[in-house]
């Protein structure tokens, strides 16, 4: 269809979290802990270093351990006030970075997730334009058939009349058959569109009538009791209806021309709710309104074009008139 490209689901809003706007996190406990820890294994190294240093150079252990004790308490808080410092940086830049990765898969997904029920609501849309399309096309070959069978009567074929009258069936099954896959789709569509922004149209049957498949229906019942009312033709329906056959679900063809039209007439039904039920009703009023809204848009935007395409002459496109 013209214009598949401007029908689309719009993401709805992605969820996202805040990021921390904080340039620290402090540590837990357990990580305090894991600081200390560290810090101690790094002073102790450091103590013993010094103490060996000094006391072979002043050849006095106790006077070592006290300089090497001092110096190590010194380096050891400078020490762990910088790796606190740097731990409680990296947490907030690693928090960070994760809640951003977070909102980006969120709005991945929430576009991912549009782009997926556009894909499928087109198929479903062009899908039903075409069967809607092929539905008045069995109705017309179903009558067709069944003015053939009529032609048959009156020339007294029997087994061409009852060929006949069976092939209209089958147009009729095939009928029945497309306009329960419309149902499911108007269901679908409808449902994928609650709530939902987007830019589809209504659904393709709000747009053109049902077919009415009453007068072939009719057409077919009379058909068909013109033929079982007649012993020569009624005989050769005796041999024929309990055959097996694979028309609208039907076990035998006796069972598929006696039911089928009680069969169409509630598919009809269904298909008609489908486009009527509540769900169909809000989703129809929410494209009227935006199409309205959108018709006065281009109005308006037609009048702005007209005024400035006919905007008054200034004094510089005709200086001796001034």
């Amino acid at each position: 269809m013209s214009g598949d490209l401007n029908y689309r689901v719009l993401p709805n809003e992605a969820k996202k979290k805040p990021i921390p706007n904080t340039d620290r996190i402090p540590l837990t406990d357990s990580e305090d802990k894991s600081v200390k820890n560290l810090d101690g294994c790094l002073g102790v190294i450091l103590g013993v270093g010094i103490a060996i240093f000094v006391g072979a150079a002043s050849r006095n252990l106790l006077l070592a351990l006290v300089i090497a004790g001092a110096i190590v308490a010194l380096i050891a808080i400078g020490v762990r006030q910088s790796s606190i410092s740097d731990l409680e940086r990296k947490k907030a830049d690693d928090a960070k970075k994760g809640v951003a990765y977070l909102n980006d898969n969120e709005l991945r997904r929430v576009e991912g997730e549009a782009a997926s029920m556009t894909s499928s609501l087109l198929r479903t849309y062009q899908t039903s334009q075409g069967l809607l399309t092929e539905l008045p096309q069995h109705l017309s070959r179903a009558s067709s058939l069944l003015q053939e069978a009529q032609r048959e009567f009156n020339d007294s074929a029997f087994s061409p009349f009852w060929d006949a009258v069976e092939n209209a069936a089958r147009q009729l099954a095939a009928f029945d058959d497309k306009t329960k896959q419309l149902t499911q789709h108007a269901t679908a569509y409808y449902r994928s569109l609650e709530g939902r922004k987007h830019t589809f149209p209504s659904f393709p049957l709000k747009k053109r009538a049902m077919p009415d498949a009453t007068s072939v229906l009719n057409e077919l019942r009379r058909v068909v009791r013109m033929g079982q009312t007649n012993f020569q033709f009624a005989n050769i329906w005796e041999h024929r209806r309990t055959r097996e056959v694979l028309i609208a679900g039907f076990r035998t063809l006796g069972e598929a021309v006696n039911n089928l039209g009680a069969t169409i007439e509630y598919s009809i039904s269904d298909l008609q709710h489908s486009v009527s039920s509540d769900v169909a009703k809000l989703v129809e009023q929410e494209i009227k309104t935006r199409e309205t809204l959108d018709g006065r848009m281009a109005d308006q935007n037609r009048m702005l074009d007209n005024i400035q395409s006919h905007r008054k002459p200034s004094v510089t496109d005709h200086p001796s008139r001034y």
